[in-house]
C-alpha cells in the first residue's frame, strides 16, 4: 500500500482561487487543478492508494474547511483538520476534530503568522496527543513566502524540548524536517521524537543527504508524501526508490509507517 500523508485539496468553486493566490507558481506550479477529482486522479494514474487531505486554517474559524475534509472522506481520502493557534478555545478546537473522525491537525506556521514553539501550538499538540490525533506541520523556509520563518529545525527543536516526551504524541514535520535547511535538519532534529515527511523535497535534496538523514533518524520515522498540487506523487516515490534502500524500508517509507500511525488496515 502506498499513503500520501501530506496532499492539499480544495472544493471546486475556489480551487483556481487558491492556486492562483498561493504564490507558488514560480519554484512549484501547479501540476493539478487540486479539486478532489483532480487530486484523485493524479493519486490513481500515481500509484497511490490512499492520501491524507490537509487544510491549512488561515483565521481563527477553520469549521468550514474541517467540513470540507470530514465531508469527503471515504476508502482513499484521509481526512484531516487544522486549527487555528488565534482560535479562542484550543483545546475545544482539537476536541471537535476528534468528534467529527479526523485523523489529525495540520499547522502551518508561515501561514499562521506563529512561532512554531508558541505556546499556542503546545496546548494543540498536547491535547491532540491525549486524542490520538497526529500532528503534522511545515518545516523550514517556503520559496514563495517571505521570513522570518517560523518554523525552522532549530526552533523545533526548542519545541520539542517542551513535548517531546507527551504521552501519545505523533509529531510530523513535514519536508524532511526543513525545506531548504537539511543541514540544520540533521544538527537539530535527527534521532528525535518525531517523523519526517518527505513532501516537495525531490527536487531539492542530494541523494546522499537524503539516504543519510534516513539511516541517522531511523526509517520507521520517515513517511512519504508529495505535497500535491505543488509536486507529483510519482516524482517523490521515484525519488525515494533511487535511493537503493531495502525492500522492507521502502515498503515502510511508502505506506507501512502511515498505516501504522494511522491505525490503518
Amino acid at each position: 500500500m502506498i499513503i500520501d500523508i501530506h496532499t492539499h485539496c480544495y472544493p471546486q468553486r475556489i480551487a483556481q482561487h487558491v492556486l492562483r493566490a498561493s504564490g507558488r507558481n514560480n519554484s512549484f506550479p501547479p501540476v493539478c487543478d487540486a479539486t478532489l477529482a483532480g487530486t484523485r486522479a493524479l493519486m490513481q494514474a500515481c500509484g497511490v492508494d490512499k492520501f491524507a487531505l490537509l487544510p491549512v486554517g488561515t483565521m481563527p474559524s477553520c469549521h468550514s474547511s474541517n467540513q470540507f475534509s470530514c465531508d469527503h472522506a471515504d476508502e482513499m481520502i484521509i481526512p484531516f483538520g487544522t486549527v487555528h493557534p488565534a482560535a479562542e478555545d484550543l483545546e475545544g478546537e482539537v476536541e471537535r476534530l476528534a468528534l467529527m473522525g479526523l485523523k489529525g491537525v495540520k499547522l502551518h506556521p508561515q501561514y499562521q503568522q506563529t512561532l512554531i514553539s508558541d505556546t499556542r501550538y503546545i496546548r494543540i499538540i498536547r491535547r491532540a496527543a491525549t486524542l490520538g490525533l497526529v500532528v503534522i506541520f511545515h518545516a523550514g523556509i517556503d520559496p514563495e513566502l517571505s521570513p522570518p520563518w517560523l518554523s525552522l529545525p532549530s526552533d523545533i527543536a526548542r519545541l520539542l524540548d517542551v513535548v517531546e516526551d507527551t504521552d501519545g504524541l505523533v509529531l510530523i514535520a513535514a519536508h524532511l524536517g526543513g525545506f531548504g535547511m537539511f543541514d540544520d535538519v540533521e544538527k537539530y532534529l535527527v534521532g528525535r521524537n518525531l517523523y519526517f515527511d518527505t513532501a516537495c523535497i525531490a527536487k531539492s535534496i542530494s541523494a546522499a543527504q537524503y539516504r543519510r538523514i534516513i539511516e541517522r533518524h531511523g526509517y520507521t520515522r520517515i513517511l512519504f508524501g508529495s505535497d500535491c498540487p505543488w509536486q507529483r506523487p510519482d516524482v517523490n516515490i521515484q525519488a525515494i526508490r533511487r535511493l537503493g534502500l531495502p525492500q522492507e524500508q521502502l515498503e515502510m517509507i511508502l505506506g507501512g509507517n502511515a498505516q501504522r500511525i494511522l491505525h490503518i488496515q
